[in-house]
């Protein structure tokens, strides 16, 4: 069991896993973001009757001593993120979004989780989140959770509770397709690599907390790969020709919670939600000057 993270607390969270002053240095083991020991062991990978790696189960994203874990194994690399490529229509909006002019409140301020203009972030205008946005967005650190059988494999988000659904059973993309949110996710096998094939999202969503956005047309290419007993590798490719001159490639990984379970109710967004006052308290704040 875990306490209830509010949106607050789970700000907090990024800035002590982010901060260089935690480490395996001094502490007296790795430790997760709940303070628990973190696995040390290596193991392998479960497999189900069907031969195919099992995903089931509570995923969050590794602590600042597991990352440590992971690059000293060689299964993380050191460096930054590839950026996006992007087209001039979507330069334009992410400058937008970022609110990058001359004398505005983020003029000086290095890109952050927080976005630019708050008024125009999805999590403070209670717009449902994207498949991107789950993925890489702020709620990226939220826990999730797969629930697997061999018709459907589903994603549950904490993060608003949102769920995808990735079909298995061999169906195509429907046309024509309804867009919504999450958009129309199938799977397949390549090999032990679960390859999910998402279309059909709406545009309103960011891509990630920076601001960056895409077209209606933005084809979504996941690749995930049970590396161990407790290490998820996720590889995604964000195609639209819209907004990037070339796929932008992104890579991140997961760690199993075998004890954690979701928690009801947990930053969920709607107008006068606990949650959402919370959030525009925060951002207030940010840009407040005395």
């Amino acid at each position: 069991m875990r306490p209830r993270f509010s949106l607050r607390i789970l700000q907090a969270v990024v800035a002590f896993t982010a901060s260089p002053l935690v480490s395996a240095q001094t502490a007296k083991v790795p430790v997760i973001q709940d303070g628990k020991p973190a696995v040390t062991t290596v193991t392998p990978a479960p497999k189900g009757l069907n031969g195919k790696p099992v995903f089931a189960g509570v995923w969050g994203t590794p602590s600042t001593d597991e990352r440590k874990m992971l690059l000293a194994r060689g299964v993380m690399e050191q460096g930054r993120q590839e950026q996006p490529a992007l087209t001039e229509w979507a330069a334009e909006r992410y400058g937008y979004n970022r609110d990058s002019r001359p004398g505005s409140k983020l003029e000086g301020f290095a890109p952050s989780n927080f976005g630019g203009r708050p008024e125009l972030n999805p999590m403070l205008k209670c717009v449902p989140p994207g498949t991107a946005w789950l993925i890489t967005g702020w709620n990226s650190i939220s826990p999730q959770e797969f629930i697997q059988s061999d018709k459907r494999i589903m994603i549950f988000y904490e993060y608003d509770h949102t769920i995808r659904q990735i079909w298995m059973d061999g169906r195509k993309h429907p046309e024509p397709l309804e867009p919504s949110f999450v958009g129309h996710s199938i799977g397949s096998w390549d090999g032990d690599t679960l390859v999910v094939d998402t279309v059909g999202m709406k545009p309103e969503p960011w891509l990630t907390s920076n601001g960056h956005v895409a077209s209606a047309g933005l084809h979504i290419v996941e690749r995930y790969r049970r590396l161990d007993n407790d290490t998820m590798e996720v590889q995604l490719s964000y195609d639209d020709p819209k907004a990037f001159t070339k796929p932008w490639n992104r890579k991140l990984f997961l760690r199993y919670r075998p004890n954690w379970e979701m928690i009801e109710g947990a930053v969920r967004c709607y107008p006068g939600s606990e949650d959402r006052n919370s959030q525009e308290d925060h951002f207030d704040s940010l840009f407040t000057t005395n």
